[in-house]
């Protein structure tokens, strides 16, 4: 979920950079408003139908824990891959 729909362009342009970049996986980039994201989320694990990831707030991260629908990343990650190792100190 963005933020505002102001961000999605530049969400977009992440995805189609990502897509661009490789041919060993697609990012479809589907964009819930954080009104109904959550709840939208909900249905789709419910229906067998969750993202492979998804950005959301705290607020919902205990209840998807707990039904084993949140896993970390770390063990598929390469740590010199992550964003945040990426950055300048």
């Amino acid at each position: 979920m963005d933020y505002d729909e102001k961000m999605t362009p530049d969400t977009q342009a992440v995805v189609d950079a990502w897509n661009s970049s490789q041919d060993k996986s697609e990012v479809e980039l589907n964009v819930y408003n954080w009104n109904d994201g959550p709840d939208q989320l909900t249905t789709e694990i419910s229906a067998g139908q969750a993202p492979d990831l998804a950005n959301n707030n705290s607020q919902y991260a205990g209840l998807w824990t707990s039904i084993n629908e949140i896993q970390p990343l770390d063990n598929l990650l390469p740590r010199s891959s992550s964003p945040i190792s990426s950055l300048p100190a």
